[in-house]
């Protein structure tokens, strides 16, 4: 597994942090967590082939303040939709649950805000900055993460990776295949057995069409 770590720091204490993590075939099984920290739902799980994930990190406030308040209205308004429509019918797990969203959304817009304004008023003391982003940064911002997702997609999901894929899973896919056709025949009749085998097969045919076509890249 490869790690690369760019950090540009501005003068005015501005920083913006990129990191990509590039994952191959022989670097055996690699844990979820290890190349993406953001996504909650990869605890214990593992992964082998090719991958590459890119991740964007700052500290302007300028684009923290509206991601922040953004996760936390929609925390709020999830909550009092949920209250409104469970007030009504009386449904007190349903009630616990939106005064929870209600909670974590006011929470986090206060403990943002208080980090954020914190963090903004150290950068106005160091001068150089402003509230508002110009053109020029917003082009920036923006070209760092379209750039960043490009190289992503253009690493990944190349004709030499799915070439490899074909050959890891097509076999499986295969025995796969041939198994269900055989204890469908076996425990119920070989017309179903045949039936569900070429299902299979023009199913088969369909998803490596599908992914040839997404890597399209040399």
């Amino acid at each position: 597994m490869e790690k690369k770590v760019i950090k540009e720091e501005e003068n005015n204490n501005l920083y913006t942090k990129i990191e990509t993590t590039e994952t191959k075939p022989e670097d055996g099984f690699i844990n979820k967590a290890d190349i993406n920290k953001v996504d909650i739902n990869n605890y214990r799980e593992y992964q082998k082939g090719y991958s590459k994930s890119f991740s964007f990190e700052t500290n302007d406030p300028r684009i923290t303040r509206p991601f922040a308040y953004g996760i936390s209205g929609l925390f709020l308004v999830i909550g009092i939709i949920v209250l409104l429509l469970n007030l009504i019918s009386i449904n007190f797990i349903m009630i616990f649950i939106g005064v929870c969203f209600v909670f974590v959304g006011i929470s986090g817009f206060i403990k943002s805000k208080k980090d954020i304004d914190k963090i903004e008023q150290e950068l106005k003391k160091a001068g150089n900055y402003h509230e508002k982003l110009s053109k020029e940064e917003k082009e920036e911002y923006k070209k760092i993460i379209t750039d960043g997702i490009s190289d992503v997609r253009k690493s990944t999901f190349t004709k030499d990776h799915f070439n490899w894929f074909l050959k890891v899973s097509l076999p499986i896919y295969c025995v796969i295949s041939i198994i269900v056709f055989l204890l469908i025949t076996f425990f119920v009749n070989v017309f179903l057995g045949i039936f569900i085998l070429i299902i299979l097969i023009l199913c088969g045919l369909f998803y490596y069409w599908l992914i040839a076509k997404i890597c399209k890249w040399r």
